[in-house]
């Protein structure tokens, strides 16, 4: 069973669409911070460049989301392009030691 099978076979479909619902806001936030650099006042406290880390890593958790919600199917070549930090791994680590305790 691979880790986003695991994924899935442990959470339901309303959890999985609660986090994805959740990995969006904090893109919308991350989004949000990017916006701001670009304005004359207001200025995030964080580097441009950090905000843009930012953004990219709360992209990736959306799209681990989306995969998790099993409403696109991709190959596995894809699958690991977009998981360069191995958070689908992860996710299923962190469920495992909550289906431990």
């Amino acid at each position: 069973m691979t880790d986003l099978e695991y994924i899935r076979s442990m959470l339901t479909e309303a959890e999985r669409w609660g986090q994805l619902a959740e990995e969006a806001a904090e893109l919308a936030q991350a989004a949000l911070k990017m916006q701001r650099l670009c304005m004359p006042k207001n200025k995030p406290s964080k580097a441009p460049d950090a905000c843009t880390a930012n953004l990219a890593e709360e992209l990736i958790d959306v799209f681990v989301c989306v995969l998790a919600t099993g409403i696109v199917d991709v190959d596995d070549e894809v699958v690991k392009a977009w998981d360069a930090k191995g958070k689908i791994h992860r996710w299923a680590e962190r469920l495992r030691g909550d289906e431990r305790a």
